[in-house]
């Protein structure tokens, strides 16, 4: 073999085992989201539609979420409360509250988080307006003061005309 060849080779090597140590460090950052997420989901099954999961994602705050601070670490929530959740409490902090507390005790000092926003969805699907919710005085929670950009408005739909109906003879051949 040449030495550009083996050259060439060293380098590929070396180019695939630091993409595999990349790898490694982009999917450690979520493998306790995912951990966290199944635990909260297991704890609070019965508040839940059924075959539904929380679903967890850290992140820093910024012009997207309810604190816009940087600085300050946070937790997105996704989740589908059952129907009787909502029969009960129509606003979602009855299920958010909750869930808020354990997942501040879940995350300890080692990857603290300071808010976390919710999006709560009814079981037909419809959203609940996002609202955040941050350690409080004397161990409750209070709502994060923040204000969330105004989603965009879902595209106008074009009116499907009505096809026209057959004669009295049945379909017309060729159109």
């Amino acid at each position: 073999m040449r030495k550009s060849t083996l050259f060439a080779m060293a380098i590929i090597g070396l180019a695939c085992g630091a993409m595999l140590l990349l790898l490694d460090f982009y999917t450690g950052q979520f493998k306790e989201e995912i951990a966290h997420a199944k635990e909260m989901t297991t704890e609070f099954k019965e508040s839940l539609v059924p075959d539904t999961m929380i679903k967890l994602a850290r992140v820093r705050g910024g012009s997207g979420y309810v604190v816009h601070d940087e600085g300050r670490p946070g937790l997105l929530v996704d989740a589908f409360p059952a129907q009787a959740l909502w029969e009960r409490d129509p606003s979602g902090f009855g299920f958010a509250r909750p869930l808020a507390l354990r997942l501040f005790d879940a995350y300890g000092a080692d990857r603290p988080v300071r808010w976390i926003q919710f999006r709560l969805r009814r079981p037909d699907g419809t959203l609940l307006p996002i609202f955040g919710l941050e350690p409080g005085e004397g161990g409750g929670l209070a709502v994060v003061e923040g204000d969330l950009p105004t989603p965009p408005a879902p595209p106008p739909t074009k009116p499907v005309p009505p096809s026209p109906a057959p004669g009295p003879g049945g379909p017309v051949p060729g159109k």
